[in-house]
């Protein structure tokens, strides 16, 4: 499924209001890749002088990761479902206080027109339903 979200992505426009750890901050054109298990989503960036660009794995800030891996797989299902239906929809994704955690993935409040993605009704009947 992510190998589809990859060939089908559109360009989004991704903003970064705060990036400590990478070296761009301005609005970036951006491709959704994708949300796997492990609690991440992937964005192509573009960066200046770089033609390939960059992936950027993003954990979304209030989206703790479930325990149970089926908890895992339906909270994956459901940012992957989100994200791709705002693509079609057009609407502007923006990282919100993007920076580098330790382990090299990063963390960001993933907003869509003004919506936080933690926010969504599914969202959090899922997380509710793990803990």
């Amino acid at each position: 499924m992510k190998s589809l979200l990859a060939l089908t992505a559109l360009n989004l426009t991704l903003q970064c209001s705060s990036l400590a750890a990478v070296e761009f901050a301005r609005v970036t054109d951006a491709q959704f890749r994708g949300c796997d298990a492990a609690g991440w989503c992937d964005f192509h960036i573009e960066t200046p002088g770089d033609v390939r660009g960059i992936v950027v794995r993003v954990r979304p800030d209030g989206v703790a990761l479930p325990s149970r891996d089926a908890d895992r797989v339906a909270l994956r299902n459901r940012l992957n479902a989100l994200l791709v239906d705002m693509i079609h929809q057009y609407k502007s994704i923006e990282l919100r206080h993007l920076r580098e955690q330790e382990d090299g993935v990063h963390a960001a409040q993933v907003i869509v027109n003004d919506a936080d993605v933690a926010g969504d009704r599914v969202v959090q009947e899922l997380l509710s339903a793990a803990r």
